[in-house]
């Protein structure tokens, strides 16, 4: 934090300490909050599937044969979204938005 020109900045066990411009602007949040150095990265992924089953009962005189199948179609949707600057200050201009999206299916 900037304090009357002078940096501090507060160690691991709480203390405070003189610091200097380099570091408050590499490791501070409150600098990186107010400049528009802040970003949002979303990872997501839809997934729909269509399954299909039989099975059927043969009767035999020795006992019951049981047999069945399934097939199942997937289709997958991952996304990933980067906001460049999530800062309230920052005209809408500057926000970028970046999708990526891949489409999947299989059959099995």
């Amino acid at each position: 934090m900037q304090d009357s020109g002078n940096y501090v900045e507060i160690n691991s066990d709480g203390s405070p300490a003189l610091s200097d411009l380099a570091t408050y602007q590499t490791r501070s949040i409150e600098y990186a909050v107010n400049n528009g150095l802040t970003y949002l990265d979303v990872k997501a992924i839809g997934i729909a599937e269509i399954p299909v089953a039989y099975g059927h009962l043969f009767e035999l005189s020795g006992g019951n044969l049981m047999v069945g199948g399934a097939v199942k179609y997937m289709h997958a949707l991952p996304t990933a979204k980067t906001s460049a600057s999530m800062t309230p200050t920052v005209p809408t201009t500057k926000k970028k938005i970046i999708p990526t999206v891949i489409s999947v299916s299989t059959l099995g």
